[in-house]
């Protein structure tokens, strides 16, 4: 327990050094962010408590930036799979001032049986950071877009 609490503290004085050094992609932050999701948060299922908590984790950190967030919610489905799951994906979205927009997309669950952090915490890691820089962009044009889909592990369910 002792570990954990000390990982997630360093996780997130990590994160607080965002704010450092807005010009450029900041290694050790995407780093704390894998950390965090595989390692303190660890194995995220679709539907468990640890793939709510890494939700939960993704919205704030969006949030700090500044994003504005939202869940989409739906029952998705694949019948060409045989399979159906209620998907949660996170949008975050910072206006620019042109019509063009940029997309980061990753997925947040990963598969039970691994804590899942080149499946996919590292794309979420990069995600986050990278939304971190453009937000920090003085005079941003390009209206920016974070898509963290669901249920990847489960027959791309979020996307679909």
């Amino acid at each position: 327990m002792r570990l954990r609490l000390t990982a997630l503290l360093l996780a997130c004085a990590g994160i607080a050094g965002c704010a450092r050094e807005p010009e450029i992609f900041n290694v050790r932050n995407a780093r704390a962010h894998v950390d965090m999701l595989a390692g303190t948060i660890g194995s995220r299922p679709t539907g468990s408590e640890a793939h709510a908590r890494a939700r939960a984790y993704v919205i704030d950190q969006l949030r700090i930036f500044g994003y504005q967030v939202r869940v989409q919610e739906a029952d998705a489905r694949r019948p060409e799979l045989g399979r159906t799951a209620r998907v949660a994906n996170i949008i975050g979205v910072l206006p620019g001032t042109r019509q063009e927009a940029i997309g980061l997309l990753s997925h947040y669950d990963s598969r039970g049986d691994t804590p899942g952090a080149g499946d996919n915490a590292f794309g979420v890691a990069v995600s986050l950071e990278a939304a971190r820089l453009l937000a920090a962009t003085p005079e941003r044009q390009w209206t920016t877009y974070v898509l963290v889909t669901d249920a990847e592990e489960e027959g791309l369910l979020g996307a679909a």
